[in-house]
């Protein structure tokens, strides 16, 4: 792995897919996030540039993930039977999540 301060290209080599195949990376960087990324090493949190964008990747899958089952259930809302809204209904509701009645 390289990182050139003076150009502000990172190249990531040699990221190991979970198919056991090489990556190469190369892709440059605005030097106000060069300057980001060399603060997130320095901070000690990453051991490595690749350490900090495999971490960035993992959280965009879990966001990805968490978004499409939103969506999911928030379709399956919409798909299910109405039910009234009553004062009874949230008065239920609240001790259902609160443990008592409210």
């Amino acid at each position: 792995m390289t990182f050139s301060g003076r150009t502000g290209l990172i190249t990531v080599i040699q990221l190991t897919t979970n198919r056991t195949k090489l990556m190469n990376v190369s892709f440059p960087i605005p030097k106000e996030l060069e300057s980001y990324l060399e603060v997130q090493l320095q901070s000690g949190n990453y051991d490595t540039v690749a350490d900090y964008f495999l971490m960035l990747l993992q959280q965009d899958q879990r966001r990805k993930d968490a978004q499409a089952k939103l969506a999911s259930l928030l379709q399956e809302g919409l798909d299910s039977e109405a039910e009234p809204v009553t004062p009874e209904y949230w008065q239920d509701l609240r001790r259902s999540v609160f443990g008592k009645a409210q």
